[in-house]
């Protein structure tokens, strides 16, 4: 009671207390606070002490909007990142992601709110608008470029061939253009099918890539390219190489994300060299774990129709 809260840092928050002793406590789901004159805070954290989630991350996002304290801002998004993932509230998280990324781009980059299971959720539109208006009014180019990549993964999921495009022709016209941002184009080269593109920016990398996770991405690309653009008549001996580079890329993901892929792409080439019976049982082996997964539909659907198409079902 009665408390003068300073900041926000890390996943602590610092006060000082009416007998005027400096101390911090963690922010944990168990913390609450009350202030006078914030009334979105302070119903944002009963909705989140009442775990009515989607409650929770309107008045946060609210707060987010309204307080002038910097340190409630910080809080705030901390909280809002938090009921929507609660809540399912893809549009909420990107609010708090935005703020983050307004503050400290390379660490947004990093870590962008999970995209929802289906890409024709009504979130991902109202998150498309807030993104591209936050985009408009960003100062610094490292800020909007990292919007601009979020916004790039979205379009790819969506399959949005004209936002694809749009955006990739904006950041390539940025100038100095990140690692990840490049790999996000690259991505999207590799889902057109316009290989060449896609080698051709992979060649601008800086190789090895000094983020472990994005070099490990980097070469999954490169696999990509090589696989996609592998002659019609490769060697046992090529495709067995070329899936033995898919399999370190599988054992060097700590994502999850490139998993599923790899074991495709392992998989066919296994078809390539005659190893039916190991080609099965990863296509199996991707249905079993990752058949409950939305996001790695595509991979499923392809596995499950080469499954039947090997046993004859």
């Amino acid at each position: 009671k009665e408390a003068k809260i300073t900041k926000i840092e890390g996943e602590e928050i610092f006060f000082v207390t009416a007998g005027r002793t400096e101390t911090h406590k963690p922010v944990t789901d168990a913390l609450r606070i009350k202030i006078s004159g914030e009334p979105s805070l302070n119903d944002g954290e009963a909705a989140f002490a009442a775990q009515k989630w989607s409650d929770a991350a309107d008045a946060y996002k609210k707060t987010l909007q309204t307080t002038s304290r910097a340190w409630l801002k910080d809080y705030a998004a901390t909280r809002l990142q938090r009921a929507s993932e609660k809540a399912g509230r893809f549009d909420a998280a990107v609010s708090a992601w935005i703020y983050l990324a307004q503050k400290t781009p390379a660490t947004a980059s990093k870590n962008k709110p999970a995209l929802p299971p289906k890409s024709d959720s009504a979130f991902i539109k109202t998150a498309e608008t807030e993104l591209e208006a936050a985009f408009t009014a960003a100062a610094g180019d490292d800020v909007r470029q990292a919007m601009l990549n979020f916004e790039l993964d979205m379009a790819r999921f969506q399959k949005d061939t004209a936002t694809i495009d749009s955006v990739s022709d904006r950041l390539m016209k940025m100038g100095a253009i990140g690692p990840e941002t490049m790999l996000g184009l690259v991505r999207a080269d590799i889902d057109a099918q316009k290989y060449p593109a896609a080698k051709e920016k992979l060649a601008k990398l800086k190789a090895p890539l000094t983020d472990p996770a994005l070099e490990n991405q980097r070469l999954f690309c490169q696999c990509e390219v090589a696989y996609f653009t592998a002659p019609a008549n490769m060697t046992d001996a090529a495709a067995m190489d070329l899936a033995i580079d898919f399999v370190h890329v599988e054992n060097d993901d700590h994502s999850g994300e490139l998993i599923p892929p790899c074991l495709l792409r392992i998989a066919e080439l296994h078809e390539k060299f005659h190893d039916a019976p190991t080609a099965l049982n990863k296509y199996k082996e991707i249905v079993r774990d990752y058949g409950s997964a939305p996001q790695f539909k595509a991979v499923v659907d392809e596995a499950q129709k080469n499954i039947s198409r090997l046993t004859n079902n």
